[in-house]
């Protein structure tokens, strides 16, 4: 699969969210190290997915979007390992162009109150480089409740 390929485990978001939450941090382009604020004004939670989405820091396209996969719909509070191999997938995907930057590595520390359907974590990964494509370095703080 190539990096701008869309992965087969990820669908479009609803066009509509019962989730709120918020989203701060950073993304910086590694072979530059220009660093860009990160905020998200999109929350959505479904399946075993969390989308977090905003406008394109860096100008280029319309929105960013960062998608969490879980193993499962509701992961335990603790502290996660981020890549292909790990339990928790991420990417960082650019729109309309559809582009998508699969994490190679990195780690996700997660509360999860699951009573109130509320998650709330810390999460940096690096995505995968891939000739000219640019590689990046996500590092944010989120939190979102609903669905």
């Amino acid at each position: 699969m190539s990096i701008s390929d869309k992965p087969q485990h990820s669908q479009s978001s609803p066009t509509k969210s019962m989730a709120t939450g918020t989203l701060t941090g950073t993304v910086m382009i590694l072979g530059s190290g220009k660093t860009y604020p990160l905020t998200a004004n999109g929350f959505y939670r479904y399946d075993q997915r969390v989308h977090l989405s905003g406008d394109d820091p860096e100008g280029i396209e319309d929105t960013f979007q960062i998608e969490i996969s879980f193993n499962t719909p509701e992961p335990a509070s603790g502290t996660y390992k981020v890549g292909p191999s790990e339990e928790i997938n991420c990417s960082y995907s650019l729109w309309p162009s559809e582009k998508w930057f699969h994490a190679i590595e990195g780690q996700l520390n997660l509360k999860n109150f699951a009573s109130v359907r509320h998650l709330e974590g810390e999460l940096i990964f690096t995505t995968v480089a891939f000739g000219d494509i640019p590689q990046y370095k996500v590092d944010i703080v989120f939190s979102i409740t609903g669905n």
